[in-house]
C-alpha cells in the first residue's frame, strides 16, 4: 500500500506552498494576529481564484 501523495496532490501542495510563502508574509500574519483583516482576506482570495480557476 502507497501512503505518498499523489501527483495530482503533490502539485496542489506545491500551489499552495507557493502561494502561502508569497502572501502570507510574517508581517501579514503578524498583522492578521493583532486583528488588522484589511489586506489578508483580499490576498487569500486573489491568490485562490487566480491559481485555481
Amino acid at each position: 500500500m502507497y501512503f505518498g501523495l499523489s501527483e495530482e496532490q503533490q502539485s496542489f501542495q506545491e500551489i499552495i506552498r507557493k502561494f502561502l510563502e508569497d502572501e502570507a508574509t510574517i508581517d501579514k500574519i503578524k498583522l492578521f494576529n493583532k486583528g488588522d483583516l484589511a489586506d489578508f482576506p483580499e490576498a487569500i482570495q486573489k491568490g485562490s481564484l487566480g491559481t485555481w480557476y
